[in-house]
């Protein structure tokens, strides 16, 4: 996989992630799989082909390697290992076809789901190396990103290619202070499927990771201030009092 001619074919407007092979329902291909396994069964069941490389049972994470892993979808939360589907690597519940938006014609994400939504997976795209997926629901909020999203890439920091957001500039300024390259970055999109040679999962983002993740921040962001040689010459407060009139006053 070509990881700069793939973000050439994507298309941004807002939040949404396109890509012209991915605007039209899959019609050809595997059937998505309808079951859901737990890793737990997964790892007994292909034990030369998947294996937990790191576990803590007190902080509740896991980082689990998959040979011939395969991710789909821009939330990355449908991950599995030939037919079979992980359950529990992500928590977030989601279907593996989701149900239609409420009020239907009438909502517009009803258009968008019919048009991107397909009960078949695409043809997958082989990426060679050890390919981390990152990205979680709600990843493109500054909130999301920060709690759920960043902290996973803590458990692994070297990889070969990285599955993740990177179109705001809270993201690629995060992305270049923990020193991942723009060249190491895929953008998921709906109609994505990625299968690699290995494939690495980290678990839901948890409160050592979080720790750990922003230590290591706020030590690459002071080293980036000192570079800079100069002061901040404003400061700006921003109170809390009435939420929902900010006041901003400048100290």
């Amino acid at each position: 996989m070509d990881i700069v001619k793939h973000k050439r074919k994507l298309i941004h407007r807002g939040k949404y992630v396109f890509a012209p092979a991915g605007w039209l329902p899959v019609r050809r291909g595997a059937k998505k799989p309808q079951r859901l396994d737990a890793s737990r069964d997964l790892l007994a069941e292909y034990p030369d082909r998947m294996r937990l490389l790191w576990h803590d049972p007190s902080e509740g994470g896991s980082v689990i390697e998959i040979a011939g892993g395969w991710c789909y979808g821009r939330r990355c939360d449908w991950i599995g290992i030939d037919d079979r589907t992980l359950a529990d690597l992500h928590g977030d519940g989601s279907q593996l076809i989701p149900e239609m938006p409420p009020s239907g014609p009438l909502n517009p994400r009803y258009y968008r789901h019919r048009l991107t939504t397909s009960r078949r997976f695409p043809k997958p795209v082989q990426v060679d190396g050890d390919v981390v997926i990152l990205n979680s629901p709600g990843s493109h909020y500054y909130h999301h990103w920060l709690r759920e999203t960043l902290p996973r890439l803590e458990l692994v920091l070297q990889a070969d290619a990285y599955v993740i957001d990177n179109y705001k500039s809270f993201q690629w300024q995060s992305l270049q202070l923990l020193g991942i390259p723009a060249e190491k970055i895929i953008e998921p999109h709906q109609g994505l499927r990625l299968q690699a040679n290995r494939l690495i999962v980290p678990s839901i983002a948890t409160a050592g990771s979080r720790r750990r993740l922003g230590i290591h921040l706020q030590s690459q962001t002071d080293n980036s201030l000192a570079a800079l040689h100069s002061k901040p010459s404003q400061r700006v407060y921003v109170s809390r009092r009435i939420a929902c009139k900010r006041l901003y006053t400048l100290a």
